[in-house]
């Protein structure tokens, strides 16, 4: 870990890639924040935690006890926690879900993307103190014109 980057804000990390991420940097000694729709505890909202066995689901939610939540309202009111050295945007409605590509869903998928990412560069760009990454990233695949 670099001496200097020490915290971590990530927007929209509850699915299973947030999971593996945020587990990965707290093992590595990172202090992690998450944005959410939702701030309830951080095991009422990674959507994996939901699928673990009994005994793995007790551990998980003691090792993700620290992490930090923060709404999207809060950040879009009161910008990016004035420590965070990086940010991290995985939000994004998921890809596989029931109904897909109807017109209802492809909005849905677009505004899941373009407004947490708005929010986010808008919230850095009013920070005294910006954090030294932005590191943004999408579902991946083939999908039909959006």
């Amino acid at each position: 870990m670099s001496s200097q980057i020490r915290n971590v804000l990530i927007g929209g990390g509850t699915g299973k890639v947030g999971y593996y991420l945020i587990k990965h940097l707290k093992k590595q000694g990172y202090n992690v924040s998450l944005i959410s729709r939702n701030a309830k505890n951080i095991s009422g909202t990674l959507s994996i935690l939901n699928m673990l066995p009994g005994t793995l689901l007790a551990k998980a939610k003691d090792d993700f006890a620290d992490v930090r939540m923060h709404t999207w309202k809060d950040i879009r009111l009161n910008g990016i926690p004035h420590e965070t050295d990086v940010v991290i945007n995985l939000a994004g409605k998921t890809i596989a879900s029931p109904g897909m590509f109807t017109d209802r869903f492809k909005k849905q998928l677009r505004s899941s993307r373009i407004e947490t990412t708005e929010a986010l560069a808008a919230a850095i760009a009013k920070s005294d103190n910006p954090p030294q990454k932005y590191i943004t990233a999408s579902a991946v695949g083939k999908t039909p014109r959006l």
